[in-house]
């Protein structure tokens, strides 16, 4: 199902500034596969695997598949992928780097939420900067991507968990961030 802002199952296209994590418990395919791709982080476990098989039926990865496989794996790899319709298991992904951690099967979600624990375990506003930039990245040139670093930089050292941040440290105690 599309949705009209967030695209197909109402998430491949939509607007975000938190981390997003994708577990992927077993095999991932088609529209599965979009749909982690669209997330900015994947735990997978060891024995799932990841294809887009659209062509097979005469259709192609439609949902951001065929576009972010290119941009989170080997040129060659992608192409294999979308054309081959080739699966991609997860410990070969996770060499790749598009899967950040594997898992026993039965232990993905927990993997996934120790992910998610410790990212919300740093300053929110910071992470959210920080995801802000290495999302745009792969979009943008040096020079783009220098004066948005500068402005999130300045924004980030202005905030209060900046401030915050510094006291913990000079304290020797944990950051009770503001967000």
């Amino acid at each position: 199902v599309a949705k009209r802002d967030g695209g197909f199952a109402g998430f491949v296209y939509a607007k975000r500034e938190k981390p997003w994590i994708a577990a992927v418990h077993a095999n991932a395919y088609g529209g599965g596969v979009e749909i982690a791709l669209a997330c900015d982080m994947i735990v997978a476990a060891e024995d799932a695997s990841f294809s887009l098989p659209e062509v097979r039926r005469g259709l192609i990865p439609g949902a951001g598949g065929a576009i972010r496989a290119a941009r989170f794996l080997p040129r060659a790899v992608a192409l294999e992928l979308v054309a081959a319709a080739a699966p991609l298991d997860a410990r070969r992904a996770h060499a790749l780097g598009l899967v950040n951690h594997l898992a026993p099967a039965m232990q993905v979600l927990d993997e996934a939420r120790a992910l998610a624990q410790r990212i919300a375990a740093n300053a929110p506003f910071a992470v959210r900067q920080a995801m802000r930039l290495t999302r745009a990245a792969a979009d943008f040139n040096d020079d783009a991507l220098r004066a948005m670093q500068e402005e999130a930089v300045e924004m980030v050292r202005a905030s209060p968990d900046a401030a915050e941040g510094a006291r913990a440290f000079v304290e020797k105690r944990e950051p009770d961030w503001g967000g």
